[in-house]
C-alpha cells in the first residue's frame, strides 16, 4: 500500500510546478495570446502576462531554495498560497472585462494550487 504524500513534500511539488509554470508562461506568452486573439496579441497584453510569469517562477524558486528549512519554506509557500487566492478572486471580479467565462476559467486556474496548499499546511499545522 502507497504511503500518503508528506506535507513538506506537497510544498515543494507546488514550488516546483509554480515555477515550471512560470517559465511556460514567459515561454509562451506572445504566442498562446496570438492564438486566443486569432492575430497578433496587443503588446501591453503580452507585457501583463509576462509578468505573471516571472513572478510565478520567481516565488517558485524562492520557495524551492527555502526547502530545507521548514519554516522558510512553509512561509514562502504561504505567499504563493495568498498570491494564488488573490489571483483568484481579482479573476473572478473580472467578468466585465474579458467576459464571464474567461473570468471563472482564470479564476479557476489557481485553485488546484491553493487546495493543495491548504491540506499541507493542515497537515503541518495539526502535529
Amino acid at each position: 500500500m502507497a504511503r500518503p504524500p508528506q506535507a513538506r513534500t506537497v510544498l515543494i511539488v507546488v514550488a516546483a510546478l509554480r515555477a515550471a509554470v512560470g517559465i511556460g508562461i514567459l515561454a509562451l506568452a506572445k504566442r498562446a495570446l496570438a492564438w486566443r486573439t486569432k492575430g497578433a496579441p496587443d503588446g501591453s497584453a503580452v507585457l501583463a502576462l509576462r509578468i505573471v510569469g516571472v513572478r510565478d517562477l520567481l516565488i517558485g524558486v524562492g520557495t524551492l531554495s527555502a526547502a530545507r528549512d521548514g519554516r522558510q519554506l512553509v512561509r514562502l509557500s504561504a505567499v504563493g498560497c495568498a498570491n494564488d487566492i488573490a489571483d483568484a478572486v481579482i479573476a473572478s471580479g473580472a467578468g466585465n472585462l474579458v467576459g464571464k467565462g474567461t473570468a471563472a476559467l482564470t479564476a479557476s486556474g489557481s485553485l488546484p494550487f491553493v487546495a493543495a496548499e491548504v491540506w499541507a499546511f493542515s497537515r503541518l499545522r495539526s502535529r
